[in-house]
């Protein structure tokens, strides 16, 4: 892809780059059946969280502000040194490459956006949406770009919270390691439904999606 960290082809749970794995509570190793702050493994809801915190609002304060390796998804489950991607590297792989959104990905029935490697700088950061969405609009390519070349397929997966799965194929939601600063009952991860494409807090206890980067 071209970015200092190389992407794993599906996502955590899943066999296929079409599939949408399996869900997780963020900081959490194992996929669940329900998904609520009852049962959340850091904190049993919003102001008694007992690891990553860092306001007194939320809970017991120890300053952790980034996954520890024994509480990533990606690495207990893939071992060796496969690992969530902070903030710094999902954002990296937003405007590094060019987004393109699909509906039925390669015949397999999975919406969620193709992430090609650009071939011109000047189509880094460009997003081309879903039609009928608020911000689609046609997008000006420096270079074509098809399913024969370099790219990554991030299905539109949704969430699972309390005992349901909610909006696959229309939600793509996908964790960083990264703790969110202004309030702690949330974490950093890449979100499209019915707002850009972009990063923002998400609340731990949701399942969500999961997809692996390595250092080379």
């Amino acid at each position: 892809m071209g970015l200092s960290v190389k992407w794993a082809a599906c996502n955590e749970g899943a066999s296929a780059t079409w599939e949408t794995g399996d869900y997780y509570g963020w900081g959490e190793t194992e996929a669940k059946e329900k998904y609520d702050w009852y049962i959340y493994k850091w904190g049993t809801n919003e102001s008694s969280i007992t690891k990553y915190c860092t306001l007194e609002a939320n809970g017991t304060i120890d300053d952790i502000v980034r996954l520890k390796g024994c509480d990533v998804a990606a690495r207990m489950r893939m071992g060796g040194a496969w690992r969530m991607p902070p903030k710094a590297e999902m954002r990296e792989l937003l405007s590094g490459c060019y987004w393109q959104w699909t509906t039925d990905y390669d015949g397999h029935g999975t919406a969620g956006f193709i992430v090609y490697k650009a071939k011109d700088n000047a189509d880094k950061g460009k997003i081309k949406y879903p039609t009928g969405h608020f911000l689609d609009k046609d997008v000006t390519l420096a270079a074509s770009y098809s399913l024969d070349d370099t790219h990554l397929f991030l299905p539109a997966a949704g969430r699972k919270d309390a005992q349901t799965t909610r909006n696959v194929n229309r939600d793509l939601i996908n964790w960083t390691s990264s703790l969110s600063e202004n309030d702690n009952q949330y974490s950093v991860a890449l979100y499209f439904a019915s707002s850009d494409l972009n990063m923002l807090g998400w609340s731990r206890a949701y399942g969500s999606s999961v997809r692996a980067v390595l250092q080379e």
